[in-house]
Formats: structure tokens, C-alpha cells, sequence
């Protein structure tokens, strides 16, 4: 048996996947790739770029290029967002994340509108543009990108978003390719 001993984040499993030589694990505290032959084991987190540390199961997705990408899916626990990690077992990193409520967080700090969507900001997490004209959530600049964080008002003329925080204003583009 594989323990917290021989590398596992904790001992709630919800889901094992064996492919390429290694067993992935599904676990509340991420997703735990065990290779058998070496012993060893790699623990991807949000910090690595999964959309939450709860990994309750896994589903499998081989591209047109025959590589294996394995989805985790996470169920929101603690209060983390639900979602779908994407990560391709050959380089064990994160390709992308499916947030299946498109917000980071359910306390909305503001909203503005502009010609092509509307901008959302939260308590936590990035900055959520939905763009109107395509139909689609976008996440755009982090609490990183901004001096003070939470964004309590913003405005935007469509080419720029006026961003207030607490202590600072800042000024950032608000369109992309899209938009």
C-alpha cells in the first residue's frame, strides 16, 4: 500500500488512475503522481496551478496528438470553487482550469459594464470579464496586478478599466483580443 509514509499529501483518497507508468492519486489535499518503480512522488497543488487543492476524481482526455491529459475534478470542498483541472501526465503540469460558476469567489466587491461584456470583481481571486459578444468568462488581472486589493468600485469606457482598492486607484487595459 502507498501511506502518507512513501509521500502521500494525506490518507482521504478519492480516486486513483493509472497511466503511463505511474498511479495518480485524488486526494483533499491534491493530486499525487506515484511512480512505482523509483518510489517516487509529486504532489500537484493550487499553488502549482490546480483550480483548488480537493481533487475528487479523475477523468482521462488522449489529444489528437495521442497524449494523455487526465481531468481532475474538483468538488469545491473547503470552501473552494468546483471545477476541472486539466493536466498532461508526460510533463505532470497543469495545462488549464474550468471553473464550472466562472467567479472566483460569491462576494461580488463591484460591476461595471462596457460595449462588450461586463466586469465582475470579488472578495478573492482574479478580476472576471464576461465578454457579451462571445459568450464567454474570462479572467483577467490577479490581486497581484493591483497595489490594493479588493477592487471596491471600478468604471470602463471599454479601451480602459478604472480599478479603486482600499488605499489606491489604478488604470488597466480592458480589452483583449476578443473585446
Amino acid at each position: 500500500p502507498i501511506t502518507l509514509q512513501d509521500g502521500l499529501p494525506d490518507s482521504f483518497i478519492g480516486d486513483v488512475f493509472w497511466a503511463s507508468n505511474a498511479l495518480y492519486v485524488a486526494s483533499l489535499s491534491g493530486m499525487t503522481q506515484y511512480n512505482p518503480a523509483t518510489g517516487a512522488t509529486t504532489t500537484l497543488k493550487q499553488s502549482d496551478g490546480l483550480l483548488g487543492n480537493s481533487v475528487a476524481s479523475f477523468g482521462r482526455y488522449t489529444t489528437t496528438n495521442q497524449d494523455t491529459w487526465l481531468i481532475g475534478v474538483h468538488d469545491g470542498a473547503f470552501g473552494e470553487r468546483p471545477g476541472l483541472s486539466v493536466v498532461n501526465i508526460s510533463s505532470n503540469t497543469v495545462i488549464s482550469t474550468h471553473r464550472f460558476d466562472q467567479l472566483p469567489s460569491n462576494t461580488v466587491t463591484s460591476v461595471t459594464a462596457d460595449y462588450g461584456g461586463v466586469h465582475i470583481a470579488t472578495d478573492t481571486g482574479s478580476l472576471i470579464h464576461y465578454n457579451g459578444l462571445t459568450d464567454q468568462f474570462v479572467a483577467g488581472i490577479s490581486s497581484a496586478d493591483v497595489p490594493s486589493w479588493p477592487i471596491r468600485d471600478m468604471e470602463s469606457d471599454g479601451v480602459h478599466l478604472i480599478v479603486r482598492g482600499g488605499s489606491s486607484i489604478s488604470v488597466v487595459e480592458a480589452r483583449n483580443a476578443s473585446h
